[in-house]
C-alpha cells in the first residue's frame, strides 16, 4: 500500500514537471514574440528615416530638418541595439532554462525507465496464468476475487501507460535538444547583428557631426532664415485670427437672421466636448513621419546660437504621405500664405486644427469632414525627397501645444 502511495506521488510530480516545463516555454516564447515585434517596428522606422534623407545630398547642403531626421535615426538605431541586446539576454536565459529543463526531464526519464523495468520483472514473475488463477481462487469472498482480478488488469494498463510515457518523453527530449541548438544559432546571429548595428551607429554619428559642422559654418544664414520664418509664421497667425474674427461676425449675422442659433450652438458644444475628451488621444495628421520641430520657443539642441519658435509642430514625411483630419469638423477656410503654401483650417466646435504647407488640397470651404479623412498632400521642393507639414491646434483665439492633444501611442 505504501508502495502504491509513493508510485502515485511520483506520477503526480512527473506530470507536474512534464506539463509545467512546456508552460515556461510558452511564456518565454510569448516574451520573445514581443521583442521580435518591437525589433521589426524599429527596423521599419529606421528604413523610413533612410527614405526621408539622402546622405549624399545632406553632406552637400544640410538643413535643420535634415539634422532632426538624422538625430531621430540615431535614436532609433540605439533603440534597435538595445532591443537586440535584450533579445540576446532573453536567448541566453532561455538556453539556461532549456538546459535545466532537459536535465529535469532526463532525470525523470531515468527514474521512469527504472520503474518500468521493475514492472516488467514483476510481470515476468507473474506470467504463469495458472498461478494467477490460483491467486484469484484463493480469495476469501467474491469481492476480494474481483479486486484481485481487477488488480491484474490495472497493473497491465499502468505498465502500458508508462511505456507510452517513455515514448513521449523520448520524443520530448529530442525536440528540446533540437530547440536548444536553434536558440544557440539565434544567439550567434544576434551577436553578429549587434556588431553590424553598432558599426552603422558609429557611421551615423560621424555623419551627424559633419552636418552639425557644416551648419555651424552657415549659422548667420540659418539665423536669417529663422527670422524670415518667424515673419511668415506671424502672417499665418494673423490670417488665422482674421478667419476666426470673420467666423464670429458671420455667426452673429446668422444668429439675428434665418439660422437656428440654438441648434448651431448645440452642435458646436457637442463637438467641443468630444474634442476636449479626446485630449492626448487624437490621431496624428500623418501616418508616418518625424517631428522636426516642437511647439514653443527654445534653443536648438545642437545649434546653441539658433533660437527656434514654433506656433505648432513640424513633421517631416515622405513625398507621397497623405495629410489627414485629426477630428471631425467643418472646413472654414482654405487659403494661401507665403512660406506655408496652401493652408486648410478645420473647426471642431470652439477648437481649430490648422494644416499648413500643403501642395494639393482635397477640400473646400464648407465641407463636412470626418476624422481620418484626407485633407491633401504636403508641399515639397523639387530637389527634395521629403516634405514638411506644419500643424497647429487652437482653442478660441489661443494657440495650444499639439503634442498635448495627439496620441503618443499613435505617434508616427
Amino acid at each position: 500500500m505504501v508502495r502504491n502511495f509513493l508510485t502515485n506521488i511520483y506520477w503526480l510530480v512527473f506530470a507536474g514537471l512534464f506539463f509545467l516545463f512546456p508552460l515556461s516555454g510558452i511564456l518565454a516564447q510569448s516574451k520573445n514574440v514581443g521583442i521580435e515585434t518591437e525589433k521589426v517596428e524599429v527596423e521599419k522606422a529606421i528604413s523610413y528615416t533612410n527614405q526621408l534623407i539622402n546622405e549624399t545630398q545632406v553632406k552637400k547642403q544640410a538643413t535643420l530638418s535634415d539634422l532632426s531626421v538624422l538625430t531621430k535615426k540615431i535614436i532609433l538605431r540605439k533603440s534597435l541595439i538595445e532591443t537586440l541586446d535584450l533579445e540576446k539576454k532573453h536567448l541566453y536565459d532561455t538556453i539556461f532554462e532549456k538546459l535545466a529543463g532537459i536535465d529535469r526531464i532526463n532525470s525523470e526519464f531515468i527514474l521512469m525507465k527504472a520503474e518500468y523495468a521493475k514492472m516488467i520483472r514483476s510481470a515476468y514473475k507473474n506470467r504463469n496464468l495458472y498461478q494467477r488463477l490460483l491467486y484469484i481462487l484463493a480469495s476469501e469472498d467474491f469481492g476480494q476475487a474481483y479486486r484481485r482480478l481487477n488488480y491484474f488488469k490495472i497493473y497491465a494498463s499502468e505498465r502500458q501507460k508508462q511505456a507510452d510515457y517513455i515514448g513521449i518523453m523520448n520524443e520530448r527530449l529530442a525536440k528540446e535538444v533540437q530547440n536548444l541548438m536553434e536558440k544557440i544559432e539565434r544567439v550567434e546571429e544576434t551577436l553578429v547583428a549587434v556588431s553590424k548595428e553598432k558599426q552603422k551607429l558609429v557611421s551615423e554619428k560621424e555623419l551627424k557631426n559633419d552636418v552639425v559642422d557644416n551648419l555651424i559654418k552657415k549659422e548667420k544664414e540659418l539665423i536669417s532664415t529663422q527670422k524670415k520664418y518667424q515673419q511668415q509664421a506671424a502672417v499665418l497667425k494673423s490670417k488665422i485670427e482674421q478667419s476666426i474674427h470673420e467666423e464670429n461676425m458671420d455667426g452673429a449675422d446668422n444668429a439675428s437672421g434665418k439660422a437656428n442659433p440654438s441648434a448651431v450652438e448645440a452642435v458646436n458644444k457637442n463637438l467641443s466636448e468630444n474634442f476636449t475628451s479626446n485630449r492626448g488621444k487624437l490621431p496624428w495628421p500623418v501616418e508616418k513621419g518625424v517631428v522636426s520641430s516642437e511647439y514653443g520657443e527654445h534653443i536648438h539642441p545642437e545649434m546653441k546660437g539658433i533660437k527656434l519658435k514654433n506656433n505648432g509642430i513640424n513633421i517631416v514625411a515622405a513625398l507621397d504621405e497623405k495629410v489627414r483630419a485629426v477630428f471631425e469638423g467643418e472646413v472654414t477656410r482654405v487659403m494661401v500664405v507665403p512660406g506655408f503654401n496652401n493652408v486648410v483650417i478645420l473647426r471642431h466646435g470652439e477648437y481649430l486644427s490648422v494644416y499648413s504647407n500643403l501642395d494639393k488640397v482635397l477640400l473646400k470651404k464648407g465641407d463636412k469632414v470626418s476624422a481620418g479623412q484626407e485633407v491633401g498632400t504636403i508641399f515639397a521642393p523639387v530637389d527634395k525627397q521629403k516634405a514638411e507639414l506644419h500643424f497647429e491646434i487652437w482653442k478660441g483665439k489661443n494657440q495650444l501645444n499639439p503634442s498635448d492633444w495627439l496620441s503618443p501611442e499613435k505617434k508616427p
